[in-house]
């Protein structure tokens, strides 16, 4: 790798033969121009040192900076960068258990926004009432269960405890 390097900046990177060819349409440079250190040195092209890329963790971005000058070589630089929470995929964030809610009170749990844990997006959950309606068809059970209350206590025990469940749960 190599790029071009004019007043101790870099002004292009990475740099290949065909910008060599590009700034200069008038000379002819053979393939491995770029591998001759007298050609570089004409033409302020300077030999940029790899440096081990990172391993991409899951929800993160890596990727290739300007290169910088560490003692008197050029060194390629990578940074780890966090995306953004839109830009995540199912698959970069980790599960985390859903709450036990209070169904009994119309209360459930709908996914949050994924929030970042030092290096892991872990998803988080909120609580959302669900409404009187949802409260007490939880609070009434299944018509099976429904109808093995009325077989074992009576219809007139059922509907005291229909008339409590409404008090517990009232329209809003």
């Amino acid at each position: 790798m190599y790029a071009k390097v004019e007043s101790g900046s870099i002004t292009k990177y990475p740099y290949t033969l065909q910008d060599l060819r590009t700034e200069n349409p008038n000379t002819s440079f053979s393939t491995a121009a770029l591998e001759n250190a007298d050609i570089r040195t004409e033409y302020s092209i300077e030999e940029v040192a790899a440096a081990a890329k990172p391993t991409q963790n899951p929800g993160w971005v890596v990727a290739e900076q300007t290169p910088t000058l560490v003692g008197s070589t050029w060194t390629q630089v990578w940074t780890d960068t966090a995306k953004n929470v839109d830009d995540l995929t199912a698959d970069e964030i980790s599960d985390t258990p859903v709450p036990v809610p209070d169904l009994s009170q119309g209360h459930m749990y709908v996914e949050g926004t994924p929030e970042l844990d030092g290096v892991e997006w872990k998803q988080t959950w909120v609580q959302k009432y669900t409404g009187w309606e949802h409260a007490r068809q939880l609070a009434y059970g299944m018509v099976e269960t429904q109808i093995e209350y009325i077989v074992e206590n009576g219809l007139e025990a059922w509907q005291t405890k229909v008339a409590e469940i409404k008090a517990a749960h009232p329209k809003t």
